[in-house]
């Protein structure tokens, strides 16, 4: 089959941390993405409740839905991306 463009380098992603704002934020993807995760949980205090469902439309590897569970979020989360 086809593949889609984050196929061919999704192995060595490094979440655009070459930008130096990001860089800003933390070395890795993942502190990156904790930071969005943190306002997240902020802004939506009920995933910390559980009970919600949670789409994460373009996810990648599921980074995001990593570092929110790692965080207490205690949602239902589906990923979709059309990368394998």
């Amino acid at each position: 089959g086809e593949s889609a463009e984050f196929d061919e380098y999704a192995a060595d992603y490094q979440g655009g941390l070459d930008n130096p704002i990001k860089r800003m934020m933390g070395s890795s993807p993942d502190q990156f993405i904790a930071v969005k995760a943190r306002w997240l949980l902020r802004r939506e205090p009920q995933l910390l409740k559980g009970g919600l469902s949670v789409l994460d439309y373009g996810c990648g590897v599921g980074s995001l839905m990593r570092v929110l569970t790692s965080l207490g979020a205690k949602a239902s989360f589906t990923g979709c991306d059309i990368s394998r």
